[in-house]
C-alpha cells in the first residue's frame, strides 16, 4: 500500500507588532481599549492584591466643644480639629496630633493623647495656668474650667490643677464624674451623693437635694444639674438675676449639659430641651439658631453651642459665623 502524505503549503502568518515572547491578546492600537490587569494564576484583580480597596470612607465628627472663643471637634480618623479665633488656633493642636478626649474652657483646653497623657492649650492673652502646670501621669479623662482644670486615673482620683479658688482640694478617694466652672469644682462621690469646693458662694442658699442618688453633673455660673441613676434630671442653686434656677424638666434623659444660664438635656433619640434661669435676648438667639436634629453629644459656651448628630455631622450656634468664627465648622469633606 503505498501512502501518499500531502504537505499543504501556507502563507506565513501576518507579524504584529508584539516582540518575541509577548502576549499576543495585547496590542498597541491606540483606538481599542487597555484591558484591566488581571492575576491569570489566581484570577484577582491586581489592584486588591496590592491593597487598594478604593476611595476612603467620609469623615465624621465623633465629639466637639466650644468655650465662645474658639471650638474643637474629635473626627473618625482619631485627628483633632480646631477653629475660631486667630489667637487661639495658633496654639491648638495640629490635625496630626492624634487626642482621645478634649475639653475647652474659656481660651484655654486640654486633651488625651492616645497614651493617656495631657495635652494642654492656651489662647493669647489668656491665663497660662492650665498649659504651664499641666501635671504628668496616664488618665482617662480631663475636663477644664476658667483657668483650672482637672484630670482622673483609672483608679478614679482626680489630680486638678490652676486657680487656686476654683481648684481647692479635691475629695482623696474615687469619684463618679465632676465638673468645673468658672468659681468651683463639683464631683460625684461613690455613694451618689454630690461635693463642691471652691467658691463657697457658687449656689447661693441652695445645694443639692439629698437622698438622689447622682450618676453625673455638669456646672454653670451659679447653678448645677444632675442626672440620677435612673435617669431622672435635677437643678438646684440661682440664676443669674439671684432667683431660684428653675427645675429640670420631666423625663428620662441620657446627657445633661450646663452653661452660664442655663441648661440641656438630650434623650436617647436625640431629643434636645433647654432652658434658662430669667428671659434674655442672648438665650432666644442661641435657641432659635440651634438646628432641628437630633443630636447625639452637646458642647457648651458661655453663649454659644455645639453640638455632634446621630450620624456624626457637627453644628455651631449662637451668632454671626462669618464674624464669630468658633461657630464656622469646617468641612470634612470637601
Amino acid at each position: 500500500m503505498i501512502i501518499i502524505l500531502l504537505l499543504a503549503c501556507r502563507e506565513p502568518a501576518e507579524q504584529t507588532e508584539n516582540g518575541p515572547g509577548d502576549d499576543p491578546t495585547v496590542t498597541t492600537d491606540p483606538t481599542l481599549p487597555v484591558p484591566e490587569a488581571v492575576d491569570t494564576a489566581y484570577g484577582v484583580d491586581s489592584a486588591a492584591e496590592t491593597g487598594d480597596t478604593g476611595p476612603e470612607p467620609p469623615l465624621f465628627w465623633t465629639y466637639v466643644d466650644t468655650d465662645s472663643i474658639h471650638s474643637c471637634g474629635l473626627v473618625s480618623d482619631g485627628s483633632v480639629r480646631c477653629w475660631g479665633i486667630d489667637e487661639c488656633t495658633n496654639n491648638t493642636p495640629r490635625p496630626w496630633e492624634q487626642l482621645t478626649q478634649i475639653s475647652l474652657g474659656i481660651g484655654q483646653g486640654c486633651g488625651l493623647r492616645p497614651d493617656g497623657t495631657l495635652l494642654c492649650w492656651n489662647c493669647d492673652h489668656f491665663d497660662e495656668e492650665v498649659r504651664r502646670e499641666t501635671p504628668p501621669g496616664v488618665f482617662l479623662r480631663v475636663e477644664v474650667g476658667a483657668g483650672a482644670a482637672c484630670a482622673q486615673d483609672a483608679a478614679g482620683i482626680l489630680t486638678c490643677w490652676g486657680v487656686d479658688f476654683v481648684v481647692g482640694t479635691p475629695p482623696p478617694g474615687p469619684v463618679l464624674d465632676f465638673a468645673l466652672d468658672a468659681n468651683a469644682t463639683a464631683a460625684v462621690l461613690p455613694d451618689g451623693s454630690i461635693i463642691a469646693w471652691g467658691d463657697a458662694a457658687l449656689w447661693g442658699d441652695d445645694s443639692p437635694p439629698v437622698g438622689v442618688v447622682f450618676s453625673n453633673i455638669s456646672m454653670g455660673r451659679r447653678h448645677a444639674c444632675g442626672l440620677d441613676t435612673t435617669g431622672l434630671a435635677w437643678c438646684w442653686g440661682d440664676s443669674q438675676n439671684l432667683s431660684p434656677f428653675p427645675p429640670a424638666p420631666p423625663g428620662v434623659w441620657a446627657q445633661i449639659e450646663t452653661f452660664n444660664d442655663a441648661s440641656c438635656v438630650i434623650d436617647d433619640l436625640g431629643t434636645v430641651s433647654c432652658w434658662y434661669g430669667y428671659p434674655s435676648v442672648s438665650f432666644s438667639l442661641w435657641e432659635s439658631q440651634r438646628p432641628a436634629v437630633p443630636f447625639a453629644q452637646l458642647g457648651l459656651g458661655e453663649w454659644d453651642g455645639c453640638g455632634v448628630t446621630l450620624t456624626g455631622e457637627a453644628y455651631c450656634w449662637g451668632g454671626d459665623p462669618s464674624v464669630e468664627t468658633w461657630l464656622d465648622v469646617p468641612d470634612l469633606n470637601p
